[in-house]
Parts: structure tokens; sequence; C-alpha cells
């Protein structure tokens, strides 16, 4: 991991650094060292963008209006990060993952074991994953602990 310091500060100011190639400002705030890494490549116009914000923060510690949660610091206008999340339905992914292990495992074993949780898994009224709890509940109160047990651990295996 390459870290370069872009120039000395004096103590009690805010410091840019470029840390694989990406900037992030290094502070002391009541004796802690602070980081905030603004997820920026390191080039000029991002290191302006970096020094407006490491100015920002120097004159909201003077002041005593310092953000301990660095929301004040984030970028500004910067579209939020988006996770893409794609939700399967336990079917589906159970389908996914028998798919996957056909090849590892005999055909007795989908036939009989692997069939058995998909037969649970059609008449099932919960078809989410976030369901876990629920889905635990109604096993052991439609089949036995035994039978429970060995679903629940299909499925963790699919999951």
């Amino acid at each position: 991991m390459e870290v370069k310091i872009l120039g000395k500060t004096p103590k009690g100011s805010v410091s840019i650094k470029a840390s694989n190639d990406r900037l992030q400002l290094v502070y002391r705030y009541r004796g802690i060292r602070e980081y905030l890494s603004l997820g920026l490549p390191d080039n000029r116009n991002n290191r302006k963008f970096a020094q407006s914000v490491a100015s920002t923060i120097e004159l909201d510690i003077l002041s005593g209006n310092y953000d301990r949660t660095k929301e004040r610091y984030k970028l500004f206008g910067a579209e939020p990060k988006t996770e893409r999340i794609y939700k399967l339905e336990l079917l589906e992914l159970w389908d996914k993952y028998v798919e996957y292990k056909r090849p590892q495992v005999s055909q007795n074993t989908i036939a009989k074991t692997y069939r058995q949780v998909e037969r649970w898994l059609e008449r099932m009224p919960y078809k989410s994953v976030d369901d876990a709890v629920i889905i635990r509940d109604y096993l052991l109160k439609e089949s036995t602990p035994y039978s429970t047990r060995r679903i629940i651990n299909q499925l963790n295996g699919c999951c």
C-alpha cells in the first residue's frame, strides 16, 4: 500500500494524503487521530476539493462546530451510492443451488434429499430468504424436529 503525503502541514491542521491513489484527510481532534477517506482519485481537481474540505474541517475544529459523524464533510452534491440488490425467491435460489451441486452429488441425493427440500419450499407460504425465522417456526410446526433440522441445514448450505 503506497501512501504519499501531499506537502507538510503545520501542527493542528488537516493533512491530505494519497493512499492507493485515493485522497484521504488525516488530522487530530481532541488528541485522537481522525481519518476521512474522500474516495476520490488523486488528481489536481480532486486535490483542490480535498483542500476545501480540509479547510472546512480546520475551521469547524477551531470554532467548536466539528461534526464527529463527518456527514458534513462528505462529498457535497454527490449522488449516494446505491447498491443493486437482486433478490431471488427462496425456491429460485434453491434451484440454482441444486444445479450447482448436481456434478458433485449422486442422483440419489438429488432425488431424495434435495427433492424433499424442494417440496417443502413449494408448499411453504413464505418465499423470501428474509423470512428465515418464520420459515423455521413454520417447519417446526408442520414437520418433525429431525426433518426441520435437515431442511434448515440444506437451506443453510444453499444460502
